[in-house]
């Protein structure tokens, strides 16, 4: 019977059935051959580390492109889970992400929104009454989910999703078997971060550490094993990189130990990614300022390591240098840093977002 099933999976493989979506990042993609059914996954990072934002680059944003211009024949459905922003937050970083996709425009969520002394510029708001059509095809298929929510809510909510869609049954050995109404189905669902989960207790216990431990349970057993869901769970990383111990041994690039307040989803894992931003951590004690042979200095914080440190089904301790537009979200892949050039440096530095200032608004009035 498995070995059948095995057959069957090699002819699928042939027929591309194992090709995974694109998360924008190529070496990334040829590493864990991009974004898989049935794979669960942890990306992890500091606050203000830019985590998030590589989620929804790289698990919504890039595989919804690659779905719609190479992949129209599989059902794409998106499911984010945003334990710590409000949707309409996370709608304007979605927007502010294609605007510099597709028009290569930077302009922050604070600008869409005119905050402040910001103020959105009139092109840009052209732009986005043109994309009606797009964004409604968009936010059919990915739903974002921003009330808090314990791992036995998500639970219930996402099997009344998956019956809503197929049937839940035994199959003749009596383990749990999915069987969607299209076969095709391709279904991610995003947790960002666990840290703000909703308490649960699981028997006396009632704790951070339980509620993740719990809620990892359900990710590896339910939403991977059983639905075949691929899962991406976002984790806060503790901040003491730069403690004296780490840079006297030059360790402060991140590691599956500095994940903060349980394990157990780093072990449970196919993938464990971290984001790492050196600019944050250099000092003279420290090497970071060449870090993988990048100028740091010169870079800043439009620099981000993305490191694969565990990586089931492949290679691990890869990484990978990247430029990161924190005003949008967007990441776009580097050269290596043996390749790199000084026109790769100023095209990186040249990256300025886009807004008006309110009082400028007000003068030409």
């Amino acid at each position: 019977m498995i070995y059948k099933r095995f057959k069957q999976n090699i002819q699928r493989g042939k027929k591309g059935g194992f090709r995974g979506l694109k998360m924008g990042l190529p070496k990334l993609e040829y590493f864990t051959y991009g974004v898989q059914k049935a794979t669960y996954s942890v990306v992890f990072g500091p606050e203000g580390s830019g985590k998030s934002s590589f989620a929804i680059n790289s698990y919504i944003c890039n595989p919804y492109l690659d779905f719609i211009n190479n992949n129209k024949d599989i059902d794409l459905r998106i499911k984010y889970y945003s334990l710590e922003v409000d949707r309409i937050e996370t709608t304007a970083k979605i927007v502010s992400w294609f605007i510099c996709n597709y028009h290569n425009i930077l302009c922050s969520p604070a600008t869409l929104m005119s905050r402040g002394d910001r103020y959105i510029p009139k092109h840009v708001e052209e732009l986005i009454e043109s994309k009606d059509k797009f964004f409604d095809d968009f936010f059919s298929r990915v739903q974002i989910i921003d009330k808090p929510m314990s791992p036995t809510e998500i639970k219930k909510d996402i099997v009344k999703y998956a019956t809503s869609r197929g049937k839940l049954e035994k199959d003749s050995e009596g383990l749990d078997i999915y069987k969607p109404d299209n076969p095709k189905e391709h279904v991610i669902v995003i947790f960002d971060t666990l840290s703000n989960l909703s308490l649960e207790s699981k028997g006396s216990i009632v704790n951070k550490k339980s509620t993740i431990d719990l809620h990892s349970e359900y990710c590896r057993h339910i939403y991977r094993n059983t639905l075949k869901y691929t899962v991406c769970n976002v984790m806060h990383s503790n901040r003491d990189l730069s403690s004296s111990n780490r840079v006297r041994y030059n360790e402060v690039s991140p590691k599956k130990e500095d994940i903060i307040d349980s394990s157990r989803p780093s072990q449970e894992a196919n993938i464990v990614i971290a984001v790492f931003n050196p600019a944050e951590y250099m000092n003279p004690n420290n090497n970071l300022s060449k870090f993988m042979g990048y100028d740091i200095p010169r870079l800043g914080n439009r620099f981000r390591a993305i490191i694969l440190l565990k990586n089931r089904n492949g290679d691990t301790m890869k990484r990978l240098g990247t430029m990161f537009l924190g005003e949008c979200g967007f990441y776009e892949e580097l050269p290596s840093a043996k390749s790199i050039k000084e026109d790769d440096y100023k095209y990186v530095l040249s990256k300025q977002e886009t807004f008006d200032l309110r009082k400028e608004v007000d003068n030409k009035k």
